[in-house]
């Protein structure tokens, strides 16, 4: 059997979009950058960010049940990124 042939960054982007996700820590600062319409964001606060395989922001949360609701209701396949 021989191994296929490997994607490039862009082809796996572009596999993945709307259907693969990870999920990572986002703090306040990062938050605000984010989300720059969103005002009284909390300072020193951590949230999970839900990133699209691109990288494209799809959802903050500050609540694991809520961003699992989001991946279950979206039918996206997620993991975390440490």
């Amino acid at each position: 059997m021989t191994d296929p042939a490997p994607m490039s960054d862009a082809e796996l982007t572009k596999f993945g979009a709307g259907m693969i996700a990870y999920m990572r820590a986002v703090y306040s600062d990062e938050a605000r950058i984010l989300l720059p319409n969103v005002k009284g964001i909390p300072a020193d606060e951590e949230y999970i960010g839900i990133f699209d395989a691109d990288g494209g922001l799809l959802a903050i949360t500050d609540s694991q049940d809520a961003a699992m609701g989001y991946l279950y209701r979206k039918k996206i396949t997620a993991r975390w990124v440490i």
